[in-house]
């Protein structure tokens, strides 16, 4: 069984993490309100460049990507750990 193997599982318990780190970071994308027509990229220049897109507009980028990054580690955090814990209980021997 494929879950028996620790290398297996710590592989797998990564890219859950992985997984859910990215997911999480798309999900607040997607839910960002209508108003903020900045590609992805652009949102990444603008929160560190006050000069080109002006304060307001850098400010506000700033947030998104602190929020984007908290909840990418957040949820990689949480379905790591709920793929490590269901690993564990579907290693315990069964008892007779």
């Amino acid at each position: 069984m494929l879950l028996t193997d620790k290398c297996a599982c710590s592989t797998l318990i990564a890219g859950s993490f992985i997984l859910g780190a990215l997911l999480s970071a798309v999900l607040v994308w997607q839910l960002l309100p209508s108003e903020w027509n900045l590609p992805f990229w652009t949102t990444l220049k603008a929160s560190v460049d006050a000069e080109k897109y002006g304060h307001p507009v850098e400010h506000y980028a700033e947030q998104v990507v602190l929020l984007m990054t908290f909840a990418a580690m957040v949820g990689g955090a949480i379905c790591s750990a709920a793929i490590a814990f269901s690993t564990k209980l579907l290693r315990k021997p069964a008892h007779p």
